[in-house]
Formats: structure tokens, C-alpha cells, sequence
């Protein structure tokens, strides 16, 4: 075997364990429980808990997520979510397994089974992780333990991980 060769193998091997850790470490970051704590909506409103309630995990390529709101008019509405998801240091693929969307108008209630996968790219600088949801309209940016989904024209939802 050449040096060259055991150069080359080195030089693999190591950009291969960078590549899964940088993988690791941006999964890392969006990864856990997260708690609804605000939501600022367009008039400067801002509404906490009980107006508004959320939950979410990603934990092992799985997300799951819950909010529950009331419309301007006092309405329930709601949205749920459970995927599977992916994450590189370039993309965020998600699956969707099921979804359902109340919005409080008294409209059927949409279900969504379709097992469908989209992909959006992510942004990275720092520990701040930035990309649009693919199923879901909000842009998320993860922040250390702190998440922020902002659906232009709606809302700015602020999100804390749960420890």
C-alpha cells in the first residue's frame, strides 16, 4: 500500500466523520420538545397561553406538533402534524404521515394522509438554523433552545425547548 493511498483513505475517512457529525450537530439543534410561548399577531397583538397552545417534538426523525388557537371571531381552531423527518447540513426533508387543519370557521376539517415528501434548504450560520417549512407555510429559525415561526401577514409564533 502507497502513502499516497493511505493519505487518500485518511483524507476520506476523516471528511466522511466530519460530514456525520456536522449531520449530528444540526439535528442536534432542532431536536427536543418545544413550547408555544407567545404569538404576535399583525395588529401587535400578543397572545400567550390559554389563547394560544402549542407542543412540538422532532426527536429520532420524527416530528409531531399541536396548536390550538382561537380566530379573531372566538372560534377553536386547530393544526396537527406528524412526520418523519430528515436533516443534513444542506436540507431538511420531511414525510408527512398525517395532518389535520381546523381553522375555526366551521369549514370541514382538512385531513392530510398523503405520505408525501418535501425538501427545503437550510440556512446555517452559527448555532442559528434557518429554513421554510415544507408542508407547513411558517419560516422557522432554531436559535439555541429558542425557535421562532413567523407566517408573513398572520403571525410570529415564539417557541422555548422544553428542558
Amino acid at each position: 500500500m502507497s502513502l499516497r493511498t493511505t493519505v487518500a483513505q485518511r483524507l476520506v475517512a476523516g471528511l466522511t466523520l466530519w460530514l456525520a457529525f456536522a449531520t449530528f450537530a444540526l439535528a442536534d439543534g432542532i431536536e427536543g420538545t418545544w413550547r408555544l410561548v407567545k404569538r404576535e399577531l399583525p395588529d401587535g397583538t400578543a397572545q400567550t397561553p390559554p389563547t394560544v397552545v402549542g407542543l412540538g417534538t422532532v426527536i429520532n426523525g420524527q416530528r409531531h406538533l399541536n396548536v390550538f388557537w382561537r380566530t379573531p371571531a372566538g372560534a377553536p381552531a386547530s393544526f396537527g402534524l406528524i412526520s418523519e423527518v430528515k436533516v443534513t447540513s444542506s436540507d431538511y426533508t420531511e414525510t408527512l404521515i398525517a395532518s389535520v387543519f381546523d381553522d375555526g370557521s366551521g369549514q370541514p376539517v382538512v385531513y392530510n394522509f398523503s405520505g408525501e415528501t418535501k425538501a427545503a434548504a437550510i440556512t446555517r450560520t452559527g448555532r442559528r438554523i434557518a429554513y421554510k417549512l415544507p408542508f407547513d407555510p411558517p419560516s422557522v429559525v432554531y436559535d439555541g433552545d429558542r425557535l421562532t415561526a413567523t407566517l408573513e401577514g398572520a403571525f410570529v409564533d415564539y417557541w422555548e425547548r422544553v428542558k
